[in-house]
C-alpha cells in the first residue's frame, strides 16, 4: 500500500505546473485539444463508436481527422469528461494524469525487476522528471505524445519479463500479452513514437538472444513474434487506412518546408543546455527557442547507473540504444532524415526524446545495483539516492512553470464556442489542413445554418433519427433531379437511395464543386428516403474480423505452448 502511494506521489511531479498555475496553460496547441474533444465527445454521444468523420470541422462540410489522427487519447479523455461534468479541459488533464500514473506505475515495474524498492522508487523520479516529458505538456501542449512516452516502460518491462519467463521455462502467455497490450496502445497513442520504440524493443531483444540457450530464444523469439504480429494487425484498424489513404489527402505538406526533419536535429550543446523556455523549433538552428537537453543530471545518471550495472545484459543494451537515439538526433544524421522515406513523416528527429526518456531511466537502475555488505552501507546508498533524486528536481526546478494559464472554466467556454462557430468558419485544427482530401478545396461560403441536403427541384427535409452523423431525408420530387450532401467526399461514405446503396464508382464520378457528394435522385412524387453516413476507411470491418481472429489465434498458441510447458516440468518433476 505505502509503495502504491509513493509511486502515486511521483506521477504528481509531471503535473506539479498545471497545479501550481491551477488553470489550463497556454502551450503551442492553445485550445485545440478540448476543442476537438468537444467534436469527438459529440460523435460518442451520437452513437459513433470509432469517430473518424467530425462533420463539423472544414466550414462543416466535415473532416477526416481520425482516419489519420491517433485516437486514444481523445477516448481516455472523453472518459473522464463524463466523470467531470462534461468539462473537456479538466478531462484533458485528468488523461494525463492517468497516462502520468501508467508511465511511472511501468518505469517502477520496470526497476523491481533489478532492484530493491527504493534504487525502483529513485528510477521512477528520474522518469517523472525527463525533460522533454515537461516541453510536450508545458510548450508544446501535444498530450497524445506525452500519452505514448508513458506507455513505453512496459513495453521494456514485458520484453524484460518475457525473456525471463523464457529462461525459467515458466507460462509465457501473461507477459506476451501485455507486450502485444503496450505495443498497440503506444501505436494508437502516437504512432511516431511507436516507429522507433518498436525498433528499439526489437533491437534490445536482438542482442540479448545469442547469449541465450537455444531453447531460451526459441521461446522467446516465438513468444515476441506473436505479441509483435497481434499488436501489428490489431492497431491496423487504425494505421492501415491512414498509410492506405494517404495520397488521397495532402499530408505531404506537413512534412515539407519548414517542417522537413533535416532542418531540425538537435546540436550537441542543446543536450545538456538547462535552459527552458516556451519558444518554437528553429530551422538549422542552435538557438531554439524551446528545450532538446536529455538533462544533465539524466544523462551522469544513466551513464554511472549503467557502469554499476554493467553485468546485466538489458541494461546495457538499453544504454547502446539510448546512445544510437542520441546520435540520430545530431547535425551527423541529418542526411538520412533528409533522403530516407521512412523518416520523413516524423517531422522532428527531437521526437526520439519520448523514447530516450524510458532508456535513460532503465540505465539509471543501476545505481540500486551497488552492493554494500553492511547495514549501515545501505543505509548510506539509500540516502544517496535520496539525494541524488533531489538534486535532479532541484537542477529542473525552472521547467515547473508555464507560459501562462487560463481557469479551466475559460478554456471549455473557448472550446464550446468554437464548437459553435464551426459552422461558420474554417477549423480543421491541422497545421496545414494535412488531412482534406485532395478533391475537396475551401469553399467560398461554409454551411452555416444550411440543412445538409438540398436538392435541384422538389422539396427535402429531415427523416427520424436525422444526425449529422448519420444523415437520414425524405424526399419528394415530381421528376429526376439532382441532390447535393454539403459534406466532402472522402473513401468511406455510403449512401442508400430507398434501401439502394450507390456504389462508391458513381459516388466518386458525380462530385459537386469543392468535392461535396452529388446524388442523381429519380422522380419520387410520393417521397423516397436517402441516407448516408461515414462508415470508415474502405475494408474497415475485414480488418475488425482479422483483429480479433488474430487474438484468437494468440491465446490458443501460447495457452497450447504454456500448458506443454507445464506438463514437461510435471513430468520431469515426476521423474526426479
Amino acid at each position: 500500500m505505502l509503495r502504491g502511494l509513493l509511486v502515486l506521489a511521483v506521477s504528481v511531479l509531471p503535473m506539479a505546473p498545471v497545479l501550481i498555475a491551477g488553470g489550463f496553460p497556454e502551450t503551442h496547441e492553445l485550445v485545440r485539444y478540448p476543442a476537438v474533444l468537444v467534436h469527438f465527445s459529440d460523435a460518442l454521444d451520437a452513437g459513433v463508436l470509432y469517430p473518424r468523420w467530425l462533420p463539423y470541422l472544414a466550414g462543416a462540410y466535415g473532416y477526416p481527422t481520425f482516419v489519420f489522427y491517433q485516437p486514444l487519447f481523445f477516448f481516455i479523455a472523453a472518459g473522464f469528461e463524463r466523470l467531470l461534468a462534461g468539462s473537456p479541459s479538466l478531462a484533458i488533464w485528468a488523461a494525463c494524469f492517468a497516462f502520468s500514473v501508467i508511465g511511472t506505475t511501468g518505469m517502477y515495474r520496470l526497476a523491481r525487476l533489478f532492484a530493491d524498492v527504493p534504487g525502483s522508487l529513485f528510477a521512477t523520479v528520474v522518469f517523472a522528471l525527463t525533460p522533454y516529458a515537461f516541453v510536450d505538456l508545458y510548450v508544446r501542449g501535444d498530450v497524445s505524445e506525452f500519452a505514448a512516452i508513458e506507455i513505453v516502460p512496459w513495453a521494456l518491462f514485458f520484453a524484460a519479463v518475457l525473456l525471463q519467463r523464457s529462461r525459467d521455462g515458466r507460462p509465457l502467455l501473461g507477459p506476451a500479452a501485455g507486450l502485444a497490450a503496450a505495443l498497440s496502445l503506444i501505436v494508437l497513442a502516437h504512432p511516431l513514437i511507436a516507429l522507433p520504440a518498436w525498433g528499439v524493443l526489437v533491437a534490445i531483444l536482438a542482442v540479448m538472444m545469442p547469449g541465450e540457450a537455444r531453447s531460451v530464444r526459441l521461446r522467446c523469439a516465438l513468444a515476441t513474434a506473436a505479441a509483435f504480429s497481434l499488436a501489428l494487425v490489431v492497431t491496423s484498424v487504425y494505421w492501415y487506412p491512414a498509410f492506405q489513404l494517404r495520397r488521397l489527402v495532402r499530408a505531404e505538406e506537413a512534412f515539407q518546408g519548414v517542417y522537413e526533419a533535416s532542418l531540425h536535429v538537435v546540436y550537441f550543446a542543446q543536450l545538456f543546455d538547462r535552459t527552458y523556455g516556451f519558444g518554437a523549433s528553429t530551422m538549422a538552428n542552435a538557438d531554439d527557442g524551446m528545450s532538446f537537453q536529455l538533462g544533465l543530471p539524466h544523462f551522469l545518471l544513466a551513464t554511472l547507473g549503467v557502469w554499476f550495472g554493467r553485468r546485466h545484459r538489458l541494461l546495457v543494451a538499453c544504454y547502446a540504444a539510448y546512445l544510437a537515439l542520441v546520435l540520430l538526433m545530431l547535425p551527423v544524421s541529418a542526411p538520412l532524415w533528409k533522403h530516407v522515406g521512412l523518416l520523413k513523416p516524423f517531422q522532428f528527429p527531437w521526437r526520439l526524446l519520448g523514447v530516450i526518456a524510458t532508456l535513460q531511466a532503465a540505465c539509471s537502475i543501476g545505481w540500486a545495483l551497488v552492493r554494500f555488505d553492511d547495514a549501515r552501507s545501505r543505509s548510506l546508498r539509500g540516502t544517496l539516492l535520496i539525494l541524488l533524486a533531489a538534486a535532479t528536481a532541484l537542477w529542473h526546478s525552472n521547467q515547473l512553470r508555464v507560459q501562462g494559464a487560463v481557469d479551466f472554466a475559460t478554456a471549455d467556454e473557448l472550446a464550446g464556442e468554437l464548437f459553435r462557430r464551426s459552422p461558420y468558419q474554417w477549423q480543421t485544427f491541422a497545421n496545414v489542413d494535412e488531412f482534406l482530401p485532395r478533391t475537396a478545396s475551401a469553399p467560398q461560403k461554409y454551411r452555416g445554418e444550411r440543412q445538409l441536403m438540398d436538392v435541384e427541384q422538389g422539396v427535402v427535409f429531415p427523416a427520424d433519427g436525422h444526425s449529422p452523423y448519420h444523415l437520414r431525408f425524405d424526399v419528394r420530387c415530381q421528376s429526376p433531379t439532382e441532390a447535393t450532401i454539403h459534406q466532402f467526399y472522402f473513401p468511406g461514405w455510403r449512401v442508400v437511395i430507398d434501401g439502394a446503396e450507390v456504389p462508391r464508382t458513381v459516388l466518386e464520378s458525380r462530385l459537386a464543386e469543392n468535392g461535396r457528394i452529388r446524388l442523381a435522385l429519380p422522380a419520387c412524387p410520393d417521397g423516397c428516403t436517402v441516407e448516408a453516413w461515414y462508415a470508415g476507411p474502405p475494408g474497415d470491418r475485414m480488418r475488425w474480423i482479422m483483429a480479433f481472429a488474430t487474438l484468437f489465434a494468440f491465446v490458443l498458441l501460447l495457452a497450447w505452448h504454456d500448458r506443454r510447458t507445464r506438463s514437461r516440468r510435471r513430468f520431469g518433476a515426476g521423474t526426479d
